[in-house]
């Protein structure tokens, strides 16, 4: 699953994992997101924007995190913020990608994720 609000970001990757592939679930938000994920998108890895309108990225994770269903997900947060808190691992995510990504590093990480 890929969670952004620009509509740009979510095409490419979309895009990208398709080309490879690779089923993928976009949302607009966090609460978009959410609502797929309710639905039984469950998805084996989460690709996540941390700056978005109604629900960050940080608070997305918070919510998921309490969640049985959702809580071994692995969740990468994609941003362009060079100066990142940190404060989302301490709710569990797997690393953390700058924008622009490197879509190879991208690839890499989705095909890891797929084999386990």
């Amino acid at each position: 699953m890929v969670i952004d609000d620009n509509p740009d970001i979510l095409d490419a990757l979309e895009q990208l994992l398709l080309i490879e592939g690779i089923e993928t679930v976009v949302a607009r938000d966090g609460i978009d997101a959410l609502g797929k994920m309710d639905a039984g998108k469950i998805p084996c890895l989460i690709l996540l924007d941390n700056t978005m309108p109604l629900m960050s990225g940080v608070q997305f994770l918070s919510v998921i995190r309490k969640n049985p269903k959702f809580t071994s997900i692995p969740v990468y947060i994609i941003s362009a913020s060079g100066d990142f808190d940190g404060s989302a691992t301490e709710i569990g995510i797997r690393g953390f990608i700058h924008k622009p990504f490197d879509s190879a590093r991208i690839l890499e990480i989705v095909r890891r994720h797929l084999d386990t």
